[in-house]
This record gives C-alpha cells, structure tokens and sequence, in this order.
C-alpha cells in the first residue's frame, strides 16, 4: 500500500478523534478548579522528583528540599473553608456556526499538512539515525543541568520566604557547585553555617558534605578549597569522620603516606566498632605499612 495513502488514512483518524471532544456540549463535563489543575501539576512533579532521585540525578539532600517545596505549593492550593473545592460552572456548547468552523479546520488540517509536505518535503529521503542527530552525551547532560538550574530557583524562591531554613542553603551549597557558580556556593555555605552554628555536628556535617563535593568535581583530588572545608568540620567536630579521611587523602595525594597514615589511625582509634567504613579504611592503613601502594586518587573509603 501506497505509504502516502496509509498517512492520508492516519490523519483522518486523528482528525475525527479531535472532532468528537471538540463538539461535546459543554454540559457533558465541568471544568476543573484551578487549584485543582495546580495539585495535579505538583504530584507529577512529585513522581517526577522520585524518579530522578532513583536515577542518580539529584542527591537525597536536594530531593528532600524540593519535596518540602513541592509540599508547601500542594498546601497552598488546598481549598479554603468557604469554597469546599467547588467547580467552575460549565462552559457553553458551540452553535451551529461553531460547529461548522470546527469541522472545516479539522477537515483541511490534514489535507493542508499532506499538500505542503509533497510540495516542499522529501519523501523519499532515508531517516537520519538518531546517534547521527544528537551528539552523544548531549542528551543525557542537558536534562540535567536543566532540572538543577529548575531546583536551584525554587529552592531560592523557598528562601525568599524563609531565609532561615538551614536544609535550603545547605542544598545550594552544592547546586551551584554543579552549575559553576563557585562564589554563590561559598556565600551559602557561610549562610548555612551561620544558621547551624548552635549545632555543631550539623555545621561540621554541612562543611564536610561541601568539601566532598568539591573533591567529587575535581576529580577524586582534594583541593585546597576542600582541605579547607575539611579543617573547619574538624575545628567543629574534631572526630568528624568525612573530614578526618579526607584530610588524609590529601596527604596520601601529596606524597605523605604516613601522615595519611597517622590521621586515619586517630580516626579508626575513635571510631565505633559498628562504623561501616570502619573495615576499608583500616585496609587501606594496612597497605601503606606494607609498602604495597595505594591509588592515591581514588576517594572511596
């Protein structure tokens, strides 16, 4: 069959399928509330926030955020106690005019489509493959930095609010580290230890997670923005264990393998016996007493 004939025959199935709603009279249904439409926008962006954080896109700091964001919207558009939720009234029926306009443009939709693409298109053109259209990567990366520059706004939006929610700052603290926004992440992160500063553990946690983050970008090596977060997590916590292994890292990096050595056993000194990195960090140990050498670059503990 004719492949022009099998498009000419999808069309019109399209354009029947759009007829019937089109000519529905407007008593058959009611239109939604819009608070309504807005719940039901924010529970996809609820699952969409779900699946995103089981693909790895965003961490459970930030997808806690948005969720108490996304949360706080729901809340807002709950009805009030002298609406209970009601409907708008129904939109009227098109007339006979209507009608007929509505079936000529659905009639002439395909039609005009089908004319102008055998005038200036090219059916016989073989498809392009699709590794062949978008450069590899591409896609996987702009989604992402997308969807961090769209938390990154509401979350900020969040603060313009409340400005003294630690989890918020604490968030942009490494969102604008992924978007290269070096000097707003160093501004929130003094604004997040300023608000944690009666809590310590959560201070030298917040300056621990944004030294790992620049550790994470820069390829496994501690920079000396990093050390620096490190040593204030310590100054807070002095058994602080992210900041205690990395610190000796940057040792190991810098060639002094006892001294990475020499931290790393303070830290397994005050560990607890049930600590889950407990066992590979004293692996580690055991190989630079051994001679046997270590990947100095390899951060996992």
């Amino acid at each position: 069959m004719n492949l022009a004939l099998v498009l000419g025959a999808m069309a019109l199935a399209a354009a029947a399928l759009l007829v019937v709603p089109l000519l529905r009279k407007g008593a058959a249904g009611r239109v939604r509330t819009r608070a309504a439409f807005d719940r039901a926008v924010f529970a996809d962006q609820l699952r969409e926030l779900e699946r995103d954080l089981e693909r790895g896109v965003i961490g459970a700091v930030e997808a806690r955020a948005a969720r108490t964001e996304i949360e706080r919207r729901i809340l807002s558009t709950a009805p009030g106690p002298g609406d209970g939720g009601a409907q708008a009234p129904p939109a009227p029926g098109p007339n006979r005019r209507s009608r007929a306009l509505i079936l000529a443009m659905v009639a002439l939709a395909p039609v005009t489509a089908g004319g102008l693409y055998l005038v200036l298109g090219a059916p016989g053109l073989p498809g392009l493959p699709f590794a062949e259209r978008v450069p590899p990567g591409a896609a996987a990366k702009g989604p992402t930095t997308a969807r961090i520059k769209a938390m990154v706004a509401m979350v900020e939006r969040s603060l313009d609010e409340a400005p003294g929610e630690i989890e918020g700052w604490t968030v942009l603290t490494t969102a604008y580290l992924r978007l290269g926004r070096a000097a707003d992440a160093e501004a929130a992160l003094a604004r997040a230890l300023d608000l944690a500063a009666g809590d310590k553990p959560r201070a030298a946690a917040i300056a621990a997670n944004y030294g790992e983050a620049l550790v994470a970008m820069n390829g496994g090596r501690v920079v000396p923005r990093a050390k620096a977060a490190f040593a204030r997590a310590l100054a807070l916590v002095p058994g602080q264990p992210a900041a205690g292994y990395y610190l000796g890292l940057a040792r190991l990096q810098a060639g002094d393998g006892e001294g990475a050595r020499a931290i790393w056993r303070r830290l397994v000194a005050a560990a607890p016996a049930d600590a889950p990195w407990l066992a590979a960090l004293k692996e580690r140990i055991a190989k630079i007493a051994s001679g046997s050498g270590l990947d100095a670059g390899d951060p996992g503990r």
